[in-house]
């Protein structure tokens, strides 16, 4: 029984001291637990305050630094704006205006930092605020969450809600602060632009201003030397005239009267002559006989007004053609193009030009001509290298080949007139082949006549714009029928040769008569004109379609000869 009872309360005091530790272990536990926690939540809410405090201050620090470096870089910007503008203003003579606008400028750009300024700190506190606000609630609520659910939990989902609402509210304030700054930029270019603009406007205006008193000065200064040498001469010319006269009267009065005394005398005695230069050598080389030039060269000189012509006018003249719209072709020495303009005269810078036609009384026609020079030269040239005998036979020689067989001429001995006008091109024969002959030489020379009248031709409806009514060709290579042919199939109209070639004789002796009255009018003359054949084009005649309409067969070959032309011109540039 003692035993029994020694080993129940052996027992028992084994369990209650084995439950007592137990619970004591367990309550230590839980409280070293509970008290470990309190620590590290302490210290993270420790840790978070000053990490927030640090990034405000952070915050703080470089929103002011921001503020103060765009106030300062505005404040010199509308500084030097205003100083630069005062400075150009009155450096153009324009002083009021430019203290003027100084001083609207530096009030425009005050006001405009006064409401950046404004607006900025009206941001940077509505920040503040914000984020102010934003960290208290989050610490609220991050406490409110640690009391209310595990601690370690709690101070977890604390930390994560604090870090996105942070990260949130970061986010919208930096847009914020993008579009605040875009803005801002924004009106700070429109700004520095409207003061750009008035610079650049009072600039002109100034320049203006001083063009205008350069122009007034120098039209006061020219008005005043006018009226110096005005004043000059009056007072000189009253002075001179006596020593003039007792200088030169003694000598000019024997000369007068004894010159106005021969000429009385020579046209009482039948014995008057007028002439040019050409008739003066005649005359003088033979010993006193008297020659006769043609009226065309006369009238150049201008000795017989109130009726004036020249050579090529003589030609239009000869030919009738007294109408606007009136063409003549001459094919000398050289090939002219003239067409009758009218009363206005035409203008070029590097085709045609102008020239009086015939002046008769009051009435003055102009005419606008081109001329390539060398074309009959050329045939003269060939007839020198005994190409061919007679000129006569040039044509039958050019008909007895079908083509130049590629051969190019380029006529331009003296250089290239309208519309290339290069003086320094040269003569050329291009295309050469060892089946080449002298009929294929004649026929490229042919050619390049009637191709050089079409070149002026085309330039004169490109240039005029006036409808051609009727073509005459007169000149010594206009009696060459293949020439006249290819002429009028290129330049796609009708030609017509007088019965003689040398037409500007018998355009003198018109104007002459219907000075004098020997002819009544311009219709009588029309009436006396007579030609020899008409030329029409072949592709028109045999296919019945329109004049103007250039042959096909020649279109390879006038490319031909224009880029022949092309490889004359600049030939001699390297000698000039």
């Amino acid at each position: 029984m003692m035993c029994l009872m020694v080993c129940l309360k052996a027992c028992l005091v084994t369990c209650l001291m084995a439950c007592l530790k137990a619970c004591l272990m367990e309550c230590l536990v839980t409280c070293l637990m509970a008290y470990l926690m309190e620590c590290l939540m302490a210290y993270l809410m420790e840790c978070l305050m000053a990490y927030l405090m640090e990034c405000l201050m952070v915050y703080l620090m470089a929103c002011l630094v921001t503020c103060l470096v765009t106030c300062l870089v505005t404040c010199l910007m509308a500084c030097l704006m205003a100083y630069l503008m005062a400075y150009l203003m009155a450096r153009l003579m324009v002083r009021l205006m430019a203290f003027l606008m100084a001083c609207l400028m530096a009030c425009l750009m005050a006001c405009l930092m006064a409401c950046l300024m404004a607006c900025l700190m009206a941001c940077l506190m509505a920040c503040l605020m914000a984020y102010l606000i934003v960290c208290l609630m989050a610490c609220l609520m991050a406490y409110l969450v640690a009391c209310l659910m595990v601690r370690l939990m709690a101070c977890l989902m604390a930390c994560l809600m604090a870090c996105l609402i942070v990260c949130l509210m970061a986010y919208l304030v930096a847009c914020l602060m993008v579009r605040l700054m875009a803005r801002l930029m924004a009106c700070l270019m429109a700004c520095l632009m409207a003061c750009l603009m008035v610079c650049l406007m009072a600039c002109l205006m100034a320049y203006l201003m001083l063009c205008l008193m350069a122009y007034l000065m120098l039209c006061l200064m020219a008005c005043l030397m006018a009226y110096l040498m005005a004043c000059l001469m009056a007072c000189l010319i009253p002075c001179l005239m006596p020593c003039l006269k007792a200088c030169l009267m003694p000598c000019l009065m024997p000369c007068l009267m004894t010159f106005c005394f021969q000429l009385r005398q020579a046209v009482a005695e039948d014995t008057c002559c007028f002439g040019t230069i050409d008739t003066w050598l005649l005359f003088k080389l033979t010993k006193g006989e008297v020659h006769a030039t043609d009226y065309s060269n006369a009238s150049s000189t201008g000795m017989f007004d109130p009726y004036q012509i020249a050579d090529q006018q003589a030609a239009m003249y000869g030919e009738c053609c007294f109408d606007v719209g009136n063409v003549n072709i001459t094919m000398g020495t050289g090939a002219f193009v003239d067409i009758n303009t009218g009363s206005k005269p035409h203008t070029s810078a590097a085709g045609l030009y102008p020239v009086v036609g015939w002046k008769i009384g009051e009435e003055v026609v102009y005419l606008a001509e081109g001329n390539a020079a060398d074309t009959g030269t050329a045939i003269k040239w060939a007839q020198g290298l005994e190409l061919f005998s007679d000129v006569q036979e040039t044509s039958a020689m050019a008909y007895s080949v079908a083509d130049s067989d590629g051969v190019c001429f380029v006529p331009s001995f003296s250089g290239l007139q309208a519309p290339l006008n290069d003086p320094t091109a040269c003569a050329s024969f291009m295309g050469l082949t060892p089946s080449t002959n002298k009929c294929h030489l004649v026929r490229a020379i042919l050619e390049s006549v009637a191709f050089s009248v079409r070149q002026l031709y085309q330039t004169m409806l490109r240039e005029t714009c006036i409808p051609v009514t009727k073509i005459r060709v007169d000149g010594g290579v206009c009696t060459n029928d293949f020439v006249m042919q290819l002429t009028t199939d290129l330049i796609g109209q009708k030609l017509a040769r007088p019965v003689h070639h040398e037409i500007s004789c018998r355009g003198a002796a018109f104007v002459a008569g219907l000075g004098v009255g020997f002819w009544k009018d311009k219709e009588e003359l029309k009436r006396l004109h007579t030609a020899d054949q008409m030329f029409v084009p072949r592709q028109a005649a045999q296919s019945g379609t329109e004049l103007g309409v250039v042959s096909a067969e020649y279109e390879a070959v006038l490319r031909s000869w224009e880029k022949a032309l092309q490889r004359s011109m600049g030939w001699y540039s390297s000698r000039a």
